[in-house]
């Protein structure tokens, strides 16, 4: 593609476009009903669709369902074959409550087939989800959507109209530079790698990154959510890690009042990295789940008794273990949701990877902690 960029100044990051999800799905629609060759390059790579060429396409924005609003919809349609594509767009914000599962239902799918914006009237229809995002989310809650970066379909494209061609070059440079400026290297400062002064998007990618290059969690361990902390004026970010056994069943509702039992109960570490604090806290968390605050528990919630019952055997079992340890930074705690406080030391001249081998040492400990307070339990209930 012969660049127009060195010759004017970028259009996309002088307006500030590049992150606007709502403006970018526009720019996607217009490229793939517009450009042969985007559609060619793009499609192939967000799905398995071959012969690309050989289909009629049509792409629309946010098609309303009662489930929700699916950024991008795009349908290839040929006399024997139809597919159809379901888009959700991801630059800045993190996936909505169970939002590709709701996207994903027959519900959703239906409506959209049914709109008069698509109009699919096939019975057979081949289905395609996918989750564009600047970073692979740590987990999303449907897995029938396939998660694919923004850094995966950055290619060099000839894009055939030169209005689409001057802003499909633009948003990709813009890209490249927030990718580039992203990066970092296990020698690196964590001080430096999280600096004030970096912006926001570019801090939350980098701590991304950090968490999806550890590949040494614990057995069974595994990072299930992500989040900024909001509101702080410096960089903050909370984690949470788990294990399939350490989370039961989902407290039922009826009549608007959650339905808890021993088994509706949710156990995790939930990390809270502040670094220009140099702190990192990994509280033990015994929660209900879904997760209730004290209040709306005593409010909306029966069967208190027997959950409260199973938190408080396990909590002994894991106040036993802990004060065994005889260690400063991992004592006892009696709040309503954490029941095991820690404080990970984090010094100025603190690597990457030194914080990781950290992170990890600790969640060891603790993994195991807990896995061995669990069998006590079973071991005396029987």
């Amino acid at each position: 593609m012969a660049s127009l960029l060195s010759e004017r100044v970028n259009v996309i990051s002088s307006l500030g476009l590049t992150y606007k999800e709502d403006i970018v799905s526009n720019l996607l629609v217009a490229l793939l009903n517009h450009s042969v060759s985007f559609r060619r390059s793009f499609l192939s790579t967000v799905t398995e669709i071959n012969d690309i060429d050989t289909y009629n396409v049509e792409a629309v924005p946010r098609v309303t369902t009662s489930k929700g609003v699916p950024d991008i919809v795009v349908v290839l349609h040929h006399s024997q074959k139809t597919h159809l594509v379901l888009i959700e767009n991801k630059l800045r914000a993190e996936e909505g409550t169970e939002q590709t599962l709701r996207y994903a239902s027959r519900q959703c799918v239906d409506e959209v087939k049914r709109n008069p914006r698509i109009g699919i009237l096939q019975k057979e229809v081949k289905e395609h989800f996918v989750f564009l995002t600047l970073v692979p989310e740590s987990s999303i809650s449907s897995d029938q959507f396939r998660q694919v970066t923004y850094q995966e379909i950055l290619q060099d494209v000839d894009i055939e109209d030169i209005g689409l061609r001057i802003l499909y070059e633009d948003f990709v440079e813009s890209l490249r530079q927030f990718y580039f400026q992203s990066k970092i290297q296990d020698n690196d400062l964590l001080f430096n790698v999280f600096s004030e002064e970096t912006e926001g998007k570019i801090l939350k990618t980098r701590f991304r990154q950090l968490m999806n290059r550890i590949d040494t969690f614990p057995p069974g361990l595994f990072c299930r959510s992500i989040s900024k902390i909001r509101g702080r004026g410096h960089a903050g970010y909370i984690m949470q890690f788990s294990k399939k056994h350490w989370v039961g069943g989902m407290a039922p509702k009826e009549n608007g009042t959650f339905q808890l039992r021993e088994d509706t109960f949710d156990i995790h570490l939930e990390g809270s990295l502040d670094i220009q604090k140099g702190a990192l806290l990994l509280p033990l968390h015994y929660e209900t789940r879904p997760y209730l605050p004290k209040r709306k528990m005593e409010k909306q919630a029966e069967g208190q008794k027997h959950y409260l019952a199973k938190r408080e055997r396990f909590k002994k079992e894991i106040h036993q273990r802990i004060c065994s340890l005889g260690r400063e930074d991992m004592t006892p705690y009696h709040g309503s949701n954490q029941i095991v406080r820690v404080k990970v030391p984090i010094h100025n001249h603190m690597t990457v990877k030194e914080w990781k081998e950290e992170l990890v040492d600790y969640l060891s400990i603790l993994s195991n902690q807990v896995d061995e307070a669990l069998v006590a339990m079973k071991t005396k209930e029987r």
